[in-house]
């Protein structure tokens, strides 16, 4: 089961310490609305995963 931490712009989730890989994963659009590619980016720590969301979703805004 995942969990989640977001906004409309950025989502962190929480694979589980269980599992394989990355445990924190980041999924963000790129500029351009829904028609923009979905991007995601797997972190290690949580405080990381969520200071990138933070910093997609701030050039999301300024770039709007």
């Amino acid at each position: 089961m995942l969990g989640w931490i977001g906004t409309d712009l950025a989502t962190v989730l929480d694979k589980g310490a269980g599992m394989p890989g990355k445990r924190w994963l980041v999924q963000y659009r790129e500029p351009g609305g829904r028609i923009a590619r979905q991007r995601e980016k797997p972190f290690d720590r949580q405080k990381v995963a969520m200071e990138f969301a933070t910093k997609r979703e701030n050039d999301k805004r300024e770039n709007h």
